[in-house]
Parts: structure tokens; C-alpha cells; sequence
């Protein structure tokens, strides 16, 4: 809801007040995760705790991600790393051009 009205009106306080509140769920989910992993490993065995981590590593590991570029996800590592030199030397290039003009 907050999201919509953000993107639709486009004004700052609606994307400051989206953007605080996100914040504060993200890290309400953070502290949660924490709290939950806490207590799976007081209240484990030594060969649960290692089952259970075991298996985050293996998730975390099949979930590779990407990054988005232009509202495209790009997973590959070599793409990834042509689009952040692309990014840079654009960047680079536009103030090199701003400050000749100058």
C-alpha cells in the first residue's frame, strides 16, 4: 500500500515514510532470524545444530541471486562485472566531459 501510493505520487514524504517503514520490517526480520537460530541451537543437539547448518549453507549457495541493471536481473559473473565497468567509466566519462565544458 505504501509502495503504491510511493510510485504513484511520487512525492518524497510518501517515499521516506515507505523507505522508514521497510527499514523497520527488514530489521524486525533480522532480529527474529537471530532470535529463532538462537534458540534452534540452545535447544539442539550438537548433531542437529550441524544438520541445520549444513542446510543454510546449501541454500545459500543454490541461491546465487543477481543484480539488476536497467530492470533486468544479470547472474552471470562475468556480465555483471562488463555492467559495473560500463557503469563507472560512463560515470567517469560524464564528469570528465562536465568539468572540460566548464
Amino acid at each position: 500500500m505504501m509502495y503504491g501510493r510511493a510510485v504513484f505520487t511520487i512525492e518524497n514524504n510518501h517515499w521516506n515514510l515507505y523507505k522508514k517503514k521497510r527499514n523497520n520490517v527488514i530489521c524486525r526480520l533480522r532480529d527474529e532470524e537471530k532470535t529463532f537460530y538462537h534458540q534452534l541451537i540452545q535447544e539442539s543437539s550438537s548433531q542437529d545444530v550441524w544438520r541445520n547448518i549444513k542446510h543454510l549453507l546449501i541454500k545459500s549457495r543454490n541461491n546465487k541471486g543477481g543484480v539488476a541493471f536497467n530492470g533486468k536481473i544479470i547472474e552471470d559473473e562475468t556480465s555483471i562485472a562488463e555492467h559495473f565497468n560500463s557503469f563507472f567509466l560512463n560515470g567517469f566519462i560524464e564528469k570528465h566531459n562536465l568539468l572540460l565544458s566548464n
